[in-house]
């Protein structure tokens, strides 16, 4: 049976003989097994199925024609643009920005002293005294595992990631680029 909520797809694409490659997305809380055969989409002929000159009225046209002209020329520029340093971005005597995540920063500003940990801990009310202590006990026992002191918590384990066997692990972004955007990156 076909569950009715099950939600994947690729997004619209240009695909040449070339660049045979089409992403699907997978909106499904579990994987999916996409068949041979299967029909993902279907494959129009440019020619035939986007907008000609002569299917639009001419101010539409011109329009449509302006905004490609504009879209190119940003494409070209920032094709065309040399590396960024950092460290010129600022200009002189200020300091290098700093980008990215901030996990190396603590969001909250007034830092809980380890003295405090037990206290600053929201323990369950259903909790028996005799539960509450075992509880107690293994936080102590591992305080670097809580942000103290104005530093990230850490617990020292290895978590090893169950893969389908068989598998290799692989790392694509999250959105798919078209074959030019991966040349250049």
């Amino acid at each position: 049976e076909e569950n009715q909520f099950e939600f994947y797809g690729a997004p619209d694409s240009l695909i040449t003989p070339d660049h045979s490659f089409l992403q699907i997305a997978n909106f499904n809380k579990q994987e999916i097994q996409i068949q041979p055969g299967q029909i993902l989409g279907w494959a129009h002929i440019p020619e035939n199925w986007l907008d000609t000159r002569g299917s639009l009225p001419r101010p539409t046209w011109e329009r449509l024609e302006k905004h490609s002209a504009a879209v190119k020329a940003v494409a070209k520029d920032l094709l065309n643009r040399d590396q960024v340093d950092s460290k010129n971005l600022g200009g002189e005597g200020q300091d290098e920005l700093q980008g990215g995540p901030k996990t190396a920063e603590t969001a909250d500003p007034d830092p809980i002293p380890m003295g405090k940990l037990l206290d600053e801990i929201h323990f369950s009310t259903d909790l028996t005294t005799e539960q509450r202590n075992e509880i107690a006990k293994i936080v102590l026992k591992h305080p670097k595992a809580f942000g103290l002191d104005g530093r990230l918590g850490h617990y020292n384990c290895q978590v090893k990631v169950p893969l389908k066997e068989g598998s290799k692990p692989i790392s694509l972004p999250p959105f798919g680029s078209s074959p030019e955007k991966r040349q250049i990156i």
